[in-house]
């Protein structure tokens, strides 16, 4: 991909440049913790006066790893915002990341958004963002690299760039895994609440773990189970395979396919 980060923000956030400076802080220290350059998507640099921003919007999105979305009362409100956030939210599993892509930080402060009830009152699309791990970086918003004297914010910027670097890594993992399921359809969308539960049946750091995926023909059981393997390819280094039985009606022939693939990778 060529962007490692998507940067979603309300532009009234940034009449003073902070959000400008903060995705400089974080390039800086992403490139000094990394040992390579941050490759970010921000339509302050990557858009020019002739493109057609929202088809050049559309494609950073698309082409981004992860989405950095810099919440605050505006963000919340501004359809502009939504149609980012979900648009993202739509391929984030084709990117091998369900529930990862989407790093909020917690920008401007927003009234109730720590009450219980906010939820209730939120739109949709709000109220799976809040749903997500923020860091509440609001110190930025108002003193900009002057917050950094303050050890809580320094803990809290360095805690944001590990974390990206950290879903970076999971995701180029993923790309470069071993095995021969089929690709990830792009247009797989949604389904999120069937892969956490895929995810909590064949959970983590257990050996010999058994799942079925059941269903009516033609409703997407292969489809979910190639984009379980691909989003959570890194957990598996022997890598991921598909041994397709559809027709067969004597199983050793279908492993004798799946040897003949491990040859082929």
């Amino acid at each position: 991909m060529p962007y490692d980060l998507f940067i979603s923000y309300s532009r009234r956030d940034n009449a003073q440049g902070r959000v400008t400076e903060l995705v400089d802080r974080i390039s800086s220290d992403f490139e000094k913790f990394a040992k390579r350059p941050l490759r970010p998507f921000f339509d302050q640099h990557d858009i020019r006066v002739m493109d057609d921003w929202r088809h050049r919007i559309l494609q950073g999105l698309r082409e981004s790893r992860l989405l950095l979305s810099v919440l605050s009362p505006t963000y919340i409100t501004s359809e502009y915002c939504e149609w980012e956030f979900n648009e993202y939210l739509n391929h984030e599993i084709s990117r091998g990341l369900v529930s990862e892509g989407i790093a909020p930080v917690y920008f401007v402060e927003i009234d109730g958004w720590e009450d219980k009830t906010f939820e209730q009152r939120a739109v949709e699309w709000v109220t799976e963002l809040r749903r997500r791990n923020y860091l509440d970086l609001q110190p930025w918003y108002h003193q900009g690299e002057e917050a950094l004297r303050t050890l809580a914010v320094q803990e809290r910027m360095t805690s944001l760039v590990e974390r990206i670097h950290e879903r970076i890594q999971r995701g180029e993992l993923s790309e470069k895994a071993k095995g021969n399921v089929d690709k990830v359809n792009v247009h797989f969308s949604g389904r999120t609440a069937e892969m956490r539960l895929l995810r909590e049946s064949a959970s983590l750091k257990q050996v010999g773990v058994l799942t079925a995926v059941q269903g009516l023909g033609g409703i997407g059981k292969t489809a979910l189970a190639c984009a379980y393997a691909h989003t959570y390819a890194a957990d598996y280094p022997g890598g991921c395979w598909q041994v397709k039985c559809e027709g067969r009606t004597d199983l050793r022939a279908a492993l004798v396919s799946l040897a003949e693939a491990r040859f082929r990778v």
